[in-house]
């Protein structure tokens, strides 16, 4: 493998950020001694030092990152307008369930407060929030919400012995999984009859919203019953 000079490492690890999107218009300076990174600047929010110095250790040649950026959210912002960034961002996310949680600012520095369902949303929670104009640092108080995971293990098993009620030995072959007021199904019918059943009983279990995944494995004509 060819071992990068400083300045060829300089110049990749530049064009780098240049073509990120989250960086593209910061203006981060990278300089290279001795296989040593260092990143200096001012960007807008913490994601965006997170991404500058995980672009620069991504290279082989970086023996080290030397973070000396600034962050340095977008000027004349209130503590209220960040809030509203950050519910935004929170709101818009797909994965994030915004009702469980608060936001608090107090000079830029913000307080998630509320429960989540698993660890990788709490996680996830706080890097949205990363993301929004005017956050400096962000304190993390969500809770993962263990009586929810177990409501949601009772809500598939219910699920579950009413397929198995409805479709006997059909059903061993549909997986079904639960989270908050979603359930997706999945694995494999012998009929369209089935797949729609399968809906069809989970819609009884009065969830709200409902992913059908189950691919037909046999005969995709409309049967007239089991």
């Amino acid at each position: 493998m060819t071992t990068l000079t400083d300045a060829q490492l300089t110049e990749h690890i530049r064009q780098a950020m240049f073509l990120d999107e989250r960086l593209s218009e910061q203006p981060v300076e990278v300089s290279v001694t001795g296989g040593v990174v260092r990143l200096e600047g001012t960007v807008q929010n913490h994601r965006r030092e997170l991404a500058a110095v995980e672009i620069a250790s991504s290279f082989v040649g970086c023996l080290d990152v030397d973070n000396a950026l600034r962050v340095d959210p977008a000027p004349n912002l209130s503590d209220e307008e960040v809030s509203d960034h950050v519910r935004q961002a929170l709101a818009e996310h797909p994965n994030v369930s915004k009702s469980t949680i608060s936001v608090a600012v107090t000079g830029g520095r913000l307080i998630l407060r509320g429960s989540v369902r698993t660890q990788w949303d709490r996680i996830e929670a706080e890097d949205v929030a990363l993301s929004a104009p005017g956050v400096r640092a962000v304190e993390n108080l969500l809770l993962v919400d263990v009586p929810g995971q177990f409501e949601d293990r009772e809500m598939r098993q219910r699920i579950k012995a009413s397929l198995a009620r409805e479709l006997g030995d059909d059903a061993r072959a549909l997986r079904v999984a639960v989270a908050a007021d979603t359930a997706v199904l999945s694995g494999h019918a012998p009929t369209r009859w089935h797949c729609e059943k399968a809906e069809e009983i989970v819609r009884l279990s009065r969830i709200l919203h409902i992913r059908n995944e189950i691919e037909i494995t046999d005969n995709p004509t409309p049967a007239t019953g089991k």
